[in-house]
């Protein structure tokens, strides 16, 4: 059982991978999510692949977090291994889960160490978004008047500005939509009163289709016009 015969941090670490670094509610992750988590994995191996995963230390962690931030140096990486610190969660609590088989029982630290991003430094998007209609026109104008970059896609900006107000997806996510769709299951099909949307696969989810209302509809006339 990992922590009982040959115990180390890269096996608990290889048995969350095996089973497709899964979330709390046990779905595989995908895409970008499964990407960044595969990274996380590789570094927290590096770095403590070889410890007990059943004798991690405050100490073992800090020295982590100095050797972490040394290589990303100029007070960067922070954020990056806070990040670390929830895939090591993610990977004990899987291991708990199967304790029979691991021999995992306990998280690896009996108390989570203190966050390495300041929350003082931390930007979120809310804070730079569009506080009245006409900011937000003034944004989609801006791209959608600088005529000598068109040929650079600044012009697209202005109306993925647009649509993403009207729609409410993220950027990832708006940019599944298709002008060519010709059914419900295809992102930006258009059924006369809703607008199809892209699935977010993720544990939170998005929802299928959006009412189209008076504005929204507007905007997609002239988003046509400005394409033919």
């Amino acid at each position: 059982r990992i922590g009982r015969r040959m115990p180390s941090v890269a096996d608990v670490l290889a048995f969350y991978s095996k089973a497709g670094f899964p979330r709390k509610d046990g779905t595989k992750r995908e895409g970008k999510a499964l990407t960044i988590e595969k990274n996380n994995a590789r570094h927290l191996d590096a770095h403590l692949g070889k410890k007990d995963p059943r004798a991690l230390t405050p100490s073992d962690w800090q020295r982590y977090t100095d050797k972490r931030l040394d290589e990303y140096g100029e007070g960067k990486g922070a954020r990056t291994v806070d990040l670390e610190w929830a895939s090591l969660c993610s990977a004990y609590r899987w291991a708990i889960r199967y304790q029979d088989e691991t021999g995992i029982t306990a998280r690896p630290l009996a108390q989570p160490p203190q966050r390495t991003q300041a929350a003082v430094n931390v930007k979120h998007f809310r804070e730079f978004q569009p506080a009245v209609g006409d900011e937000l026109h003034n944004i989609a104008r801006y791209f959608l008047e600088q005529q000598e970059s068109i040929t650079q896609g600044s012009s697209v900006f202005g109306w993925l500005t647009l649509f993403s107000a009207l729609v409410g997806q993220r950027c990832s996510e708006m940019l599944h939509l298709r002008t060519d769709a010709t059914s419900p299951d295809q992102p930006g099909f258009d059924d006369g009163e809703h607008l199809w949307l892209y699935r977010s696969k993720t544990h939170k989810g998005t929802a299928s289709f959006i009412l189209i209302e008076h504005e929204l509809r507007e905007c997609h006339k002239a988003f046509n016009v400005w394409r033919a």
